[in-house]
């Protein structure tokens, strides 16, 4: 099972990594547009496969980390499904997550992500820890589930 990883070093990604995540310059979008280069990469260039595909689950596991998601508590702190990052609106990183992790299960065949999962851990600002649970296939529902709700 997938867990979001502590220990991964930011080299070069100091513009924004601190700042408040909420603007055009957020990391996310970065790391969803280097997911979907090696991606492409990996689809274009069979040579480059194996390094193409671990680039494009380095971007899945940054995009996991609280540092890229955590931003959500300024939205949505008041609502019942906090800290789930994607289960209230949220499109613009749910749909990136969801993209990323499609591709790398359709380039790779590796379905882990599918079956054992992945977490979102909250252990932001002393609130309790919270370990959320999410497979590719409940993370889809859940964007499909939203998309049919007028709130959203």
């Amino acid at each position: 099972m997938q867990t979001t990883t502590t220990n991964i070093t930011w080299n070069g990604w100091k513009k924004n990594y601190d700042g408040p995540q909420l603007g055009l310059d957020s990391i996310r979008y970065a790391l969803a547009h280097v997911g979907y280069t090696a991606a492409a990469l990996a689809y274009r260039t069979p040579n480059y496969r194996e390094l193409a595909l671990k680039i494009l689950k380095d971007s899945i596991e940054r995009m996991l980390t609280i540092k890229v998601w955590g931003y959500i508590d300024t939205y949505w702190k008041k609502v019942p499904t906090f800290p789930d990052p994607v289960c209230f609106e949220n499109i613009m990183y749910s749909g990136h997550l969801l993209q990323l992790l499609t591709l790398y299960e359709s380039i790779s065949g590796d379905f882990t992500y599918d079956i054992d999962g992945f977490y979102f851990i909250w252990d932001k600002d002393g609130d309790p820890i919270t370990k959320i649970h999410y497979t590719t296939t409940k993370l889809a529902n859940v964007i499909y589930r939203q998309m049919n709700e007028e709130s959203s």
